[in-house]
């Protein structure tokens, strides 16, 4: 059997060796990827999440007293520990995302550094394809756009509310004070 060789014929070969091959992102997994979207929407709904344990947490330790407070200011300590190593880890997957190392999360701890860390991590467009750390996260849904945005949309509604609302009250005190100085017994 003879081949012939067509300059034009298809290669036979694999030519997509997983270039284009999506990665897995696991939430608490610091091996992993993840982009700027995903970064910023589990920045923001982990933060709103966290505030609120935070605040009942705290609330309830400030509003009962003895050994039940110490319980609660204990288990607020934790959810903090807590916070804290999520947030150094959504951080590293997105050096990874980078191809940065890891250990850069430490100048988050750095004064001024911190500032353009996160400037750094939200603004600057990860790795085409594969890194050190695999390959490239999958593509954004919808529920990453709605957990980055929702944060940013509750914001602008609470000033619209506090815009309204205070006004609104100022004049109630106002006119409550305007009735207490008249004199009802003529």
């Amino acid at each position: 059997m003879t081949e012939t060789l067509n300059p034009y014929q298809a290669p036979q070969g694999d030519l997509d060796a997983g270039v284009f091959a999506e990665g897995e992102v696991a939430l608490f997994k610091a091996s992993t990827r993840i982009g700027r979207l995903r970064y910023l929407s589990r920045a923001c709904t982990f933060g709103i999440f966290s505030y609120l344990a935070l605040g009942i947490t705290a609330g309830i330790a400030a509003a009962v007293g003895g050994v039940i407070a110490a319980v609660f200011w204990l288990l607020f300590a934790a959810i903090v520990i807590g916070v804290f190593a999520v947030s150094i880890i959504f951080g590293i997957q997105r050096l990874h995302d980078l191809n940065q190392s890891g250990w850069l999360i430490l100048l988050n701890f750095i004064p001024i550094a911190n500032l353009v860390m996160m400037i750094f991590l939200i603004f600057v467009p990860g790795t085409q394809g594969v890194n050190k750390w695999g390959h490239k996260p999958p593509a954004n849904t919808t529920k990453h756009w709605v957990g980055a945005l929702l944060p940013f949309i509750g914001i602008f509604v609470i000033g619209i509310l506090a815009a309204i609302s205070i006004p609104a009250y100022q004049d109630y005190i106002e006119r409550s004070q305007s009735q207490e100085t008249i004199d009802w017994s003529e």
